[in-house]
């Protein structure tokens, strides 16, 4: 089991664990949490970060804010995504990507180790930042 940050669209970050499976690999436990199939980015000093590859296609800062926010109700600007013919107002639950994202210390050898305490630090207190800062427009 190794320790993580999880950062659900539209909800603040939070420190979990995920396990691997009988294998020792974590693909199961990030499929589970992202969706299929998860996208990998290595970002500066060995941390990793995994999302939905739909996510990473379709832009994951305009997925993370369209997810958080409630489809239904009117906004100030009117983006409107269709995906397939699929409805455009669609529910939370019907997007056909994951605006979640999940941070995790990644060796050279690509093996996923814990997040140190300042990675806990400088991760949370950057996303709680852009939290705050979009919470007043959902």
């Amino acid at each position: 089991m190794i320790r993580v940050i999880l950062c659900p669209a539209g909800k603040p970050p939070q420190v979990t664990s995920i396990s691997p499976d009988d294998t020792g690999d974590y693909t199961t436990a990030l499929e589970k949490l992202l969706g299929i199939p998860v996208a990998c980015v290595p970002l500066p000093s060995g941390i990793a970060l995994f999302c939905d590859l739909g996510g990473l296609l379709y832009g994951l800062l305009l997925v993370r804010h369209a997810v958080a926010m409630s489809l239904a109700k009117p906004s100030q600007c009117k983006v409107t995504l269709l995906f397939d013919g699929s409805d455009p107002d669609l529910g939370l639950d019907e997007w056909p990507v994951n605006g979640d994202l999940l941070l995790a210390r990644a060796t050279d050898d690509g093996e996923l180790v814990d997040v140190t305490e300042s990675d806990v630090t400088s991760i949370l207190s950057w996303f709680r930042l852009v939290y705050i800062q979009h919470r007043g427009r959902t």
